[in-house]
């Protein structure tokens, strides 16, 4: 494990209407799909008392993408990213009873509509040119900055913690010499 120093960069998002809805969109089913992994895991187990692997979850994502449409609207990758939190979620937790980590950790838990929602987005899922930020099935996004940034991101993360300001932030982290992009937004509410 190579020691590196992590820098975080903040600036300000606008998304269009249309981007907004797209984005409550990957939310929505980054949150179903989290939360479908995980019932499949617990009933798994609790109907035979057997763990379920990484693959086996990612397996049962491909099963429920071929089987509702409407998953196929959002980004592939990002569901998959959703599919690999779980799975860090669950190493954390079992490292945690077995001693491996210095805090307790909770069992993962179902996400709701209500608290912080976020999707992510992988190297090849999204591109960042001339202050452009463009997600796929999300489009272009300009950002404002509050400082220079130099680098590319290496993953971005969009999440929406729950209020109704209407404001769009946007984080970059540098670890390792790779940017790695967190955009928070939060939905805006008629005036």
């Amino acid at each position: 494990m190579s020691n590196s120093t992590k820098h975080g960069v903040k600036g300000r998002v606008y998304l269009t209407p249309e981007q907004v809805l797209l984005a409550a969109r990957q939310f929505g089913c980054a949150r179903f799909v989290y939360n479908h992994l995980l019932n499949f895991s617990q009933t798994r187990y609790s109907h035979n008392q057997t763990k379920t692997s990484p693959a086996q979850r990612s397996l049962e994502l491909t099963r429920i993408k071929t089987a509702l449409p409407w998953l196929r609207e959002v980004s592939a990758p990002s569901l998959q990213q959703t599919g690999r939190a779980l799975d860090t979620a669950y190493r954390n937790w079992f490292d945690s009873l077995m001693g491996k980590r210095p805090d307790k950790v909770k069992p993962p838990r179902f996400k709701k509509k209500s608290n912080r929602q976020s999707a992510r987005f992988t190297r090849n899922s999204f591109r960042f040119k001339n202050g452009v930020l463009r997600l796929s099935k999300i489009g272009a996004i300009p950002i404002v900055w509050r400082r220079r940034v130099s680098g590319e991101p290496s993953s971005v993360e969009k999440s929406k913690p729950f209020s109704r300001r209407g404001r769009f932030t946007n984080g970059w982290l540098n670890q390792n010499g790779q940017w790695v992009c967190i955009v928070s937004q939060s939905t805006m509410i008629a005036r």
